[in-house]
């Protein structure tokens, strides 16, 4: 109980802190990045019951869901970061 309240507490400071920063141009973190994951990952243990038919559906689902994440990102490429400005004065 207490746990889930605690988390429930950090979802929310998260949620506030985000839409906070997303009236100002900044980058995220890879802290940001990966929170939702994570968390949702923490969850996911802490709520399942574990019994054979969420077991088997779990061990489908996990191959396709990691299939999709494959399919979906194949053709993204990372470029560097550019060190000319804009004329506001912004890095591209």
């Amino acid at each position: 109980m207490l746990i889930n309240l605690l988390l429930m507490l950090f979802l929310i400071w998260f949620i506030i802190h985000n839409f906070i920063k997303a009236h100002t141009f900044t980058s995220f973190s890879v802290w940001q990045d990966s929170f939702v994951p994570i968390y949702s990952l923490v969850l996911f243990f802490i709520t399942i019951k574990w019994d054979r038919a969420n077991l088997i559906l779990l061990a489908i689902l996990t191959p396709v869901a990691l299939l999709l994440g494959w399919y979906e990102t194949r053709g993204i490429e990372i470029k560097k970061k550019s060190r000319t400005k804009t004329r506001r004065n912004m890095n591209i």
